[in-house]
């Protein structure tokens, strides 16, 4: 099954991972009208999503297979997993490509991992690996660029939101010493 297909439907998707990361995957998936289940071995965050969001929630680990058949992972059609450790992301997705043959995302952080994640996304099925840190750099360094010839700096009215962007405009000196 490819993205393009799933765009077009209510897509059913296991998040592994409860955290910042997987209450706003869960959020903004949820809102969208996606079907949501969400895996977490903390009692109390799975209490607090459930009671907050239309969702299902699986207490238990994201790296068991029972708990991961308990989500309905039969019938998923994707799994992204974002628990805090990487070994747990990737063992999550190991398992639900060969228990339910979905799409999985796997949030990757160690730069040893990822310098191999061509190999490793290959040998496991991975649909998509994402390293935040890595992704967050890319995305700076096409962004922004403040150097001693640049007259245009890019600047955002919200930090937390690259898309509403605008220029300020530098008269040559003014920006750095190496440009006096």
């Amino acid at each position: 099954m490819s993205f393009e297909v799933l765009e077009d439907k209510r897509v059913n998707i296991i998040i592994v991972g409860s955290g910042k990361v997987g209450y706003t995957l869960a959020q903004h998936l949820n809102a969208e009208g996606h079907e949501i289940t969400v895996i977490d071995s903390d009692e109390e965050k799975i209490k607090d999503l459930s009671s907050e969001m239309d969702i299902y929630c699986v207490l238990g680990n994201g790296t068991s297979y029972r708990t991961q058949k308990e989500a309905g992972i039969e019938k998923a059609d994707l799994l992204i997993s974002v628990a805090n450790q990487d070994e747990v992301n990737l063992l999550s997705c190991l398992i639900a490509k060969k228990a339910g043959n979905c799409q999985t995302i796997a949030r990757v952080r160690n730069p040893e991992y990822y310098d191999e994640i061509g190999y490793i996304r290959e040998e496991l099925g991975l649909s998509m690996s994402i390293n935040p840190e890595w992704e967050a750099a890319n995305e700076m360094s096409d962004t922004v660029s403040v150097c001693p010839c640049s007259r245009e700096i890019p600047w955002w009215n919200d930090p937390a939101s690259c898309s509403h962007s605008r220029k300020i405009r530098i008269k040559r000196n003014e920006c750095c010493r190496i440009c006096r």
